[in-house]
């Protein structure tokens, strides 16, 4: 499947560079990056609509200044650019997440490999990092995870690796569930199921100790009254994929669902929220 990649140039830049993407990925984009000023966004040909684009444009107001360009970005040639430009990411002496291509390296506790490919999550966006931190340091064992909007399913993977029981990853792009069938392969990590869809192929009556949801402030929103009623009394729910001034609005609808705000840490301008249910 091809993909699209479309390039803003936003100005006033700040706040809408950061508050674009949230409204982006409810018409289906998947990936965002900054580079050169620029604000890079990635969508699947067939989710792609420029009338869709062009009448979320024309929502903002009237001092935002908003121009695009796109360009098409074939698979194969996007595996390539990844083979050229991906980058070892190392936290510490605790994890190492290369490709395939990397030389292995013994010397660290983890060591993932992921096909660095178009599904989200090979531990380079902030957000990644933070939820990959919080595993690192959080008692797993035995424990039931989550993993919503699973990308690849990095994070599922970290979690079964530091001895989480049965685990459940999801997603809603066919992309991803075949990117992560492929990385829990490669990993040597049985004991993830990997389902495609949304929030709605996780029935209610199911149960998990610990949820990760690492999508967006809107999607997480939307689902945070379904996330309650997955966890059990003291059950956790690891929340990123926003940033740090939506906190408090997230903040607000978690705690009428039972969900306290535990902890929080933060990398750049993104956040991610541990938050407890009562």
């Amino acid at each position: 499947m091809n993909w699209i990649e479309v390039a803003f140039t936003i100005q006033p830049s700040e706040p809408w560079s950061d508050l674009l993407p949230q409204d982006l990925a409810d018409l289906g984009y998947e990936s965002f990056s900054e580079e050169n000023d620029k604000l890079l966004a990635y969508v699947t040909e067939d989710k792609y609509s420029e009338t869709d684009l062009d009448a979320l444009i024309s929502q903002l107001p009237n001092h935002v200044q908003v121009n695009y360009t796109t360009k098409t970005i074939a698979d194969q040639n996007w595996n390539a650019e990844w083979e050229k430009n991906f980058d070892p990411i190392r936290i510490g002496k605790k994890l190492l997440v290369r490709a395939p291509f990397h030389q292995a390296d013994n010397s660290v506790d983890m060591e993932l490999v992921i096909e660095p490919k178009m599904a989200f999550g090979t531990g380079h966006h902030a957000t990644t990092a933070l939820i990959a931190e919080r595993l690192l340091d959080m008692d797993l064992t035995d424990k039931r995870v989550l993993d919503m909007g699973c990308g690849t399913s990095i994070l599922a993977i970290i979690a079964k690796k530091r001895g989480a029981g049965d685990i459940l990853a999801v997603d809603i792009d066919e992309w991803s569930v075949r990117s992560s069938e492929e990385n829990i392969a490669i990993n040597n990590t049985p004991g993830i199921e990997v389902r495609l869809g949304d929030i709605d192929v996780v029935p209610a009556d199911e149960k998990f100790d610990i949820i990760i949801a690492n999508i967006n402030r809107n999607i997480i929103l939307r689902h945070l009254d379904h996330y309650a009623k997955l966890l059990p009394k003291g059950g956790v729910l690891l929340t990123s994929g926003f940033y740090k001034s939506d906190v408090p609005v997230v903040d607000e609808t978690a705690k009428k669902l039972g969900l306290i705000h535990v902890d929080m840490t933060s990398k750049d301008k993104w956040a991610h929220v541990l938050y407890k249910k009562e």
